[in-house]
């Protein structure tokens, strides 16, 4: 999520989601399908800083 903290354009899209979706509650896996904004920047974050560092990665297919 630092990535983010970088990115004053991405946060706020992210905070106007919440604030629309959520009007102010506590978010609840019943709002996930309403936060698909979140939820995209939540895969991403976890496909670039993977948290299981120490496991190799491995391409399926070559980009070519």
């Amino acid at each position: 999520m630092a990535r983010l903290a970088r990115d004053p354009e991405g946060y706020g899209r992210l905070q106007a989601e919440a604030d629309v979706v959520l009007g102010g509650q506590r978010p609840s896996p019943a709002a996930l399908p309403r936060l698909a904004t979140s939820v995209r920047v939540f895969h991403e974050a976890l496909r670039l800083d993977a948290p299981v560092y120490f496991l190799p990665r491995v391409a399926e297919a070559d980009d070519h």
